[in-house]
């Protein structure tokens, strides 16, 4: 049986994890540039890998990125509690 490819975890970077979303972001600088890289659930392929222009962009992208999610979230429990009435 061939070994699945694990996930990529940048060298020195800041993990942020969202256990209730199954969310982990990595927060990282290559070449003097930050980058944001998530994942989401038990996949290996990121959601996204994105160079940004400042820190305080990466930030306010990742915050709308998890504000989203659990939106989505919330808003698929709500809909199944809706569904069982």
């Amino acid at each position: 049986m061939a070994t699945l490819p694990k996930r990529f975890i940048p060298c020195n970077a800041t993990e942020l994890r969202d256990d209730e979303l199954k969310a982990v972001v990595y927060l990282y600088e290559k070449i003097g540039e930050p980058l944001a890289l998530a994942y989401l659930g038990k996949r290996r392929k990121p959601i996204f890998n994105i160079f940004f222009g400042t820190k305080a962009s990466r930030e306010i992208y990742v915050k709308n990125w998890l504000t989203e999610l659990r939106q989505k979230h919330e808003d698929k429990a709500l809909n199944k509690v809706c569904l069982k009435r």
